[in-house]
């Protein structure tokens, strides 16, 4: 059983291809069995699983949230979560954007940051996996990069609705990454104010969920990775 409050905020389903081989009905019913609240699905650019993950959700007795892992049109990922209905009017924009627009032909549905800016209303945002902005910032050893991109989430959606988000993939460069994540966190981002993800903030964030579901501030976990968001 999962400790009270601790859900996952960034979960793909077989609607992601190439990424995800789960049902939600699946989805769901594990979440249960685990003790979840509420459970986010985030396929890859598309929102073709969200029908059937609210109907499993309901069925299992906990909450659905509704996001989308977007691709960027750098190749980056951002992953975006619909904070109420606002938020989802938002999301369905976007995939509808990514899908249909662009003056070239794309392997896949790509959106630029700009149009993401102009269609950000209700949504919460996590900096991404390994392949987001902050996180590739890192990876990279470019802490000032990351910083930057970080400060621009942070003034397209404001810095309450702004999340560093860090995974544990079993790889040589984990705990680099992790740690470079949680110091841009503790620090309350860049350029802001220390409040409740600035100095002060404990470990515990990142090991124990304290979840709200519309408002995520969780340490979601899956068989194959961990994941964690933490207040920037």
């Amino acid at each position: 059983m999962i400790s009270d409050g601790w859900c996952e905020l960034h979960c793909h389903s077989a609607h992601s291809l190439r990424d995800g081989v789960s049902r939600p009905d699946d989805l769901a019913r594990r979440a249960a069995e685990l003790g979840y609240p509420a459970l986010a699905l985030t396929d890859h650019d598309s929102l073709a699983g969200i029908v059937a993950h609210a109907r499993a959700c309901a069925a299992a007795g906990i909450r659905p949230l509704a996001g989308v892992e977007f691709t960027l049109d750098d190749g980056s990922h951002l992953t975006l979560l619909a904070r109420d209905a606002l938020g989802y009017r938002s999301l369905c924009r976007l995939v509808s954007q990514a899908h249909l627009g662009g003056e070239r032909e794309r392997e896949r549905p790509q959106v630029s940051l700009d149009l993401v800016a102009a269609s950000g209303a209700g949504l919460e945002c996590l900096t991404g996996c390994r392949e987001g902005r902050v996180a590739a910032a890192i990876r990279r050893g470019d802490e000032d990069g990351a910083a930057a991109a970080l400060r621009a989430l942070r003034e397209i959606f404001g810095a309450d609705h702004v999340w560093v988000e860090a995974q544990r993939y079993g790889l040589p460069d984990d705990g680099r990454v992790l740690h470079g994540l949680a110091d841009l966190a503790d620090l309350g981002g860049p350029g802001g104010p220390g409040g409740p993800g600035g100095p002060g903030r404990t470990w515990r964030t990142w090991r124990a969920a304290r979840a709200c579901p519309w408002s995520p501030r969780a340490t979601p976990t899956t068989p194959t990775r961990a994941t964690a968001t933490c207040r920037t």
